[in-house]
């Protein structure tokens, strides 16, 4: 960095070779030691010109140095999914979700995803199954999140890019914990495949900054399979499936839609009708001696209802 010695402070943001994140305790290591040395380099702008020298020989004098980390995010909370780890790769997990299924009338089957909150013995927490939407509270927590005791600068907190809105310090504990609300998937998210990158942001000085991937949008149900036919008769029949996908992804559905059109029919699809989280239902007033084609499709609607 350049050294200018007009009298004035000046901020210098030098990032620190971390090789790798595998070691949880890389990034939150103290700095205990810093040695600094007079130099000249060239200018990125202008390979040719060189900084200009010390105006005394080869040497400087600093009165003091202020030294201020970067923010660190350790937990992400608040979404209906949460899942936590001992380590920041979240290479060994758990995720305080199951499944609950109860008979209907003693012979349905009808699932529910039981959802439990806030393990607290364990550093590192991610959400999931996050709304598509926005407008969901989540809250971060960690180090170095740089809102004084007024709270006059608050942090500035990203997901994929996008700003969350209402960012809230905690009154006691501002440095380590805040509140702020999730904006609209963007459309470079792909809860698919990843989880999103959530930043934090230095809210007096925007050059310290700090991102992981701690949060992730709700994906699209998995597609059913198994689709069996059974107690077939003039004007019904009934229909058997499986969720299809993995235990994970069956948390994700709520319900299903079921669509038959008569094989003749131009129409994309003439009857449908939605039914609860279960694998078994009946399709009635049919007409005899009819041919018909039949979907079935997973439906995760909004999480908070």
């Amino acid at each position: 960095f350049y050294i200018i010695g007009d009298g004035n402070w000046h901020i210098a943001y030098i990032p620190l070779d971390i090789p790798s994140l595998a070691s949880q305790a890389v990034p939150y290591s103290i700095v205990e030691t810093i040695r600094l040395w007079p130099a000249t380099f060239r200018p990125a702008d202008d390979f040719r010109k060189e900084s200009p020298a010390p105006n005394a020989g080869n040497s400087f004098t600093i009165d003091w140095i202020r030294m201020i980390r970067n923010p660190i995010l350790k937990r992400v909370t608040g979404c209906y999914g949460e899942m936590y780890s001992d380590e920041i790769t979240f290479a060994n997990k758990i995720a305080l979700v199951s499944q609950s299924t109860e008979k209907i009338n003693g012979f349905l089957n009808n699932y529910h995803t039981i959802w439990e909150r806030r393990n607290t013995t364990l550093s590192f927490a991610r959400s999931y199954n996050c709304r598509r939407e926005g407008g969901e509270v989540i809250t971060l927590e960690g180090l170095n999140f740089g809102a004084s005791s007024d709270i006059s600068a608050p942090a500035v907190v990203e997901i994929d890019g996008v700003e969350c809105t209402n960012v809230v310090h905690d009154r006691n504990t501002p440095q380590e914990l805040l509140t702020c609300v999730t904006p609209k998937m963007p459309t470079s998210s792909n809860p698919q495949s990843r989880f999103s990158t959530i930043k934090i942001r230095n809210g007096r000085l925007p050059g310290l900054i700090y991102g992981a991937p701690f949060f992730k949008y709700a994906v699209a149900p998995p597609i059913p399979s198994d689709l069996f036919i059974s107690n077939i008769a003039a004007r019904s029949i009934d229909l058997n499936w499986k969720i299809g996908g993995s235990f994970w992804q069956h948390m994700t559905v709520t319900g299903f839609k079921i669509r038959w059109r008569k094989q003749q029919s131009r129409a994309s699809w003439e009857f449908s009708m939605i039914i609860g989280n279960t694998t078994t239902t009946s399709i009635r007033y049919l007409e005899p001696n009819t041919s018909y084609f039949i979907g079935i499709s997973a439906l995760c609607e909004d999480q908070g209802k």
